[in-house]
């Protein structure tokens, strides 16, 4: 263990030389042929027109980032905030993270998604899993468990550009579920009971390990080859989606304003939820894991956003729409609430003041006769005026004249 260490570290030191620096940084720092060269390098544009292209795309970006900075350093300087001080940094913080809180969230939910897969703590826990399970060389079946790793992330580099993100995250987080249900069926089929009972009476991890073989051995070869099939398909899904596309798939959903503050809340949410599944191993073991796949499944679905083909300003841009459309829904929603309220106050007005209206009539009648006697007198003159005219139609009639001065033809009875 300790050579395959020092293997990884020069490993890494070695790459620090060789891989080229990142273009954006060189163009926000001004040093654009240098960018030129670095995206040659690295792939990104195969001509010198989308060189061109790509590095005033990245200009324009640093500009628009530059143009924010500025608008968010009046508002604070305006608030009576001194620049360069403690609570300017504080307050310069709080208003990225208000400003882009979707795309943050998005990225630390991720981090906290892998977690409830549970592979970590299948990964550290793998040999003693295995010796669980009854197997006689746990080691092999170590070894079993990293080539599966190395063939997930293969295959996860060959199938990202082509599926995307979200297609590799779904499949694997549905593998992963039914994995954890092959394992936990492969427990219930052994007889769990003792290969406990044996091993906690061995003295040394040779003897447990035979004990569990014997007492696994009893109830046949079925529960250890689900544990088996079941432990070395679900590194396998793992690998092809959250081992190898969790920090892809978090710093691409964050803006370039606020990606250094994003990952570095992404990174403390994912070895903090780390170091409680790590202490909580046997709990999980029968209350989380399932279930905990089921919701990275749900967050994948609803949460995550496509990068397949994007490059990382159009993929922040999505993020600022997508955010966008929803305050607006959010206060169009508000409005509409506040006008129904309005609206129902409006009637209630109206109806308080027809009652009050109807009321004051009632009180008003008895007590001025004058007006009741000038409506009797009205009620009786149009009484009288309708008498009139059916009197002067009548009399029209006989005489063949109308009222309109036509004659009328009267026929005989």
């Amino acid at each position: 263990m300790g050579a395959a260490g020092i293997i990884a570290a020069l490993q890494i030191v070695g790459e620090v030389w060789v891989l080229p620096e990142s273009p954006r940084f060189l163009v926000g720092k001004g040093r654009l042929e240098e960018a030129k060269w670095s995206l040659q390098r690295l792939g990104y544009c195969s001509t010198a027109a989308e060189i061109d292209l790509f590095i005033l795309q990245l200009l324009e970006e640093k500009e628009h980032e530059k143009e924010e900075e500025r608008v968010q350093n009046e508002l604070l300087l305006q608030r009576g905030v001194k620049l360069n001080t403690w609570r300017f940094t504080l307050c310069r913080y709080w208003r990225l993270l208000r400003t882009h809180h979707r795309p943050i969230l998005t990225a630390v939910g991720c981090a906290v998604a892998q977690n409830l897969t549970a592979a970590n703590s299948v990964i550290y826990f793998a040999i003693d899993i295995f010796t669980m399970a009854g197997i006689s060389d746990p080691y092999l079946a170590g070894a079993g468990v990293g080539a599966m790793k190395f063939m997930g992330v293969i295959c996860c580099m060959c199938l990202v550009e082509k599926l995307g993100r979200r297609v590799l995250l779904l499949l694997g987080t549905f593998g992963a579920v039914v994995c954890h249900l092959v394992i936990a069926s492969g427990f219930l089929l052994q007889k769990t009971v003792d290969v406990h009972a044996a091993a906690a009476t061995a003295t040394d991890a040779a003897a447990a390990a035979a004990a569990a073989a014997d007492a696994a051995a009893a109830t046949g070869t079925t529960p250890t080859t689900l544990l088996v099939v079941g432990m070395l398909v679900f590194m396998f899904c793992w690998n092809v989606s959250w081992a190898a596309l969790m920090f892809v798939v978090a710093s691409e959903v964050l803006p370039n304003s606020c990606r250094g503050v994003g990952m570095g809340l992404t990174i403390t949410a994912f070895w903090t939820v780390a170091f409680i599944m790590q202490s909580t191993l046997e709990p999980l073991f029968v209350c989380i894991t399932i279930a905990g796949n089921a919701l990275s499944g749900m967050f994948v679905y609803f949460y995550v956003p496509e990068g397949k083909g994007m490059v990382l300003e159009d993929i922040g841009l999505s993020q600022q729409r997508k955010q966008q459309i929803a305050e607006h829904a959010a206060r169009a929603a508000a409005a509409a609430a506040d006008a129904a309220a309005a609206a129902a106050d409006a009637a209630a007005t109206q109806e308080e003041a027809a009652a009050g209206g109807h009321a004051a009539a009632d009180l008003h009648e008895p007590s001025d006769p004058d007006a009741a006697a000038a409506a009797e007198t009205s009620d009786e003159l149009q009484q009288e005026q309708q008498q009139q005219q059916q009197q002067q139609q009548l009399r029209a009639r006989d005489v063949g004249i109308a009222i309109n001065g036509m004659p009328w033809r009267i026929e005989e009875d």
